[in-house]
C-alpha cells in the first residue's frame, strides 16, 4: 500500500481548546462560581450542581458517554428552574465537550451555539466567552473538514482575543488553532507563523506544561509533513516526555503520540519499531474511547498496513 494512505493519528496538529482526553484542546471553561448559585429557592439548582460535579467526576475517569448524561440531566434542572441563567451557558459548555469527544459534531454545535447565545445577552460582560464560543464551533467545523468555515469562526474569535491582549492564553490558543486549520490544507508556511506566535506563550507556563505539550506536538507534525523526520522525532518526544508523566501512558492524549511517532518510525522504514507503538496506542484508544472512535479506527488500519507489509517483508526475505 502507498506510504500515502498511512494516516497520522492526530491528523494536523492537535487542537488545544483545554486538557481533554481525545487530544489537547482548548474549550471555554466552566465559570468558577458555581458556589454562588442560590440553591435555597430551588432545590432543583442543587441537583443541577450535583449532576455537574458527578460529570466532572466522570470526565476525570474518562467516561465521555457517561459525563455526557450527567451534564444533560444538570441543563434539564436548570431550564426547569425558569429564566436562562449563565450556568446554563456553561452546563452546556460542558456537553458540548463531551459531545466533540465522542465525535458527535452536529450535537456539539448545537450546545455551543446555545451557549453563545446567552453570552450575547450581555455582550460587553461576555466578551471572551463569545470569542470562546466562536472557537469551539471552529473546531467543531474543522474536525468535520469544514475549514474554510472554521477559518471564519478563529478569525472572528481572534477579532475579540487580540483586543483583550495578544499574550494571552486565550489568544495563544486560538493562534495554534488557526495553524491546525491552515496545516490540514497544506499551507505549512501560514501554519508555521500562528505556531510560532503561540508558542513563546505556552512557554511561558513551564516547559512541561500539557498545553506546552500540545504545541511540541504540532511543531512534529508540520516537520513530519516537510519530510524532516529527525526533527519530527525531536518534536514529538519532547511532547511525550510531558504525556507520559501528566496525563499519563494509559491516556488518549498519550496514545496520539505513540501513534505519531509510529507514523515517523513507518516512514523512515522501522517498520517494526512502527507496529510495537501502534500495538500500545490501539490498546488505549480501544480501553478508553471505544471501537468506533475515529482514533480507534485510524489507528487500527495503521496497525494492519503495517502487519501486512511487515509478513510482505518476511515472504520476500525466505
Amino acid at each position: 500500500m502507498e506510504t500515502g494512505h498511512w494516516v497520522a493519528l492526530v491528523g494536523s496538529g492537535v487542537v488545544l481548546l483545554g486538557l481533554i482526553g481525545g487530544g489537547i484542546k482548548w474549550l471555554v471553561h466552566r465559570h468558577d462560581k458555581r458556589n454562588e448559585i442560590e440553591v435555597k429557592l430551588d432545590p432543583r439548582l442543587e441537583l443541577a450542581k450535583h449532576e455537574q460535579r458527578m460529570g466532572d467526576i466522570s470526565e476525570e475517569m474518562i467516561d465521555y458517554r457517561g459525563a455526557l448524561g450527567h451534564y444533560q440531566k444538570a441543563d434539564k434542572h436548570l431550564q426547569a428552574t425558569g429564566p436562562v441563567s449563565e450556568e446554563r451557558a456553561w452546563v452546556l459548555v460542558d456537553a458540548g465537550n463531551k459531545h466533540v469527544e465522542l465525535a458527535e459534531y452536529e450535537a456539539a454545535i448545537g450546545c455551543y451555539k446555545e451557549a453563545w447565545a446567552i453570552f450575547l445577552k450581555e455582550p460587553e460582560k461576555n466578551q471572551a466567552h463569545i470569542a470562546g464560543m466562536l472557537n469551539n464551533i471552529a473546531v467543531v467545523y474543522k474536525d468535520q473538514g469544514n475549514f474554510d468555515e472554521a477559518l471564519e469562526y478563529y478569525q472572528k474569535a481572534l477579532s475579540i482575543f487580540e483586543t483583550l491582549g495578544k499574550n494571552r492564553l486565550v489568544t495563544a490558543m486560538t493562534y495554534n488553532n488557526t495553524a491546525v486549520v491552515y496545516e490540514n490544507q497544506g499551507k505549512l508556511d501560514e501554519a508555521l507563523d500562528y505556531y510560532k506566535k503561540a508558542l513563546p506563550i505556552f512557554e511561558a507556563l513551564g516547559k512541561n506544561h500539557p498545553l506546552t505539550a500540545g504545541i511540541y506536538n504540532n511543531f512534529g507534525e508540520v516537520c513530519r509533513k516537510q519530510g524532516k523526520f529527525d526533527e519530527a522525532l525531536k518534536w514529538y518526544q519532547k511532547n511525550l516526555a510531558i504525556t507520559e508523566k501528566m496525563p499519563g501512558k494509559n491516556h488518549p492524549d498519550t496514545a496520539k503520540t505513540y501513534g505519531n511517532i509510529a507514523v515517523v518510525y513507518k516512514e523512515q522504514g522501522k517498520l517494526d519499531e512502527a507496529l510495537e507503538l501502534c500495538k500500545k496506542a490501539l490498546t488505549v484508544f480501544e480501553e478508553k474511547l471505544g471501537k468506533d472512535h475515529p482514533n480507534t479506527i485510524k489507528c487500527r488500519r495503521n496497525m494492519d498496513e503495517l502487519t501486512e507489509q511487515l509478513q510482505t517483508q518476511t515472504t520476500t526475505t525466505t
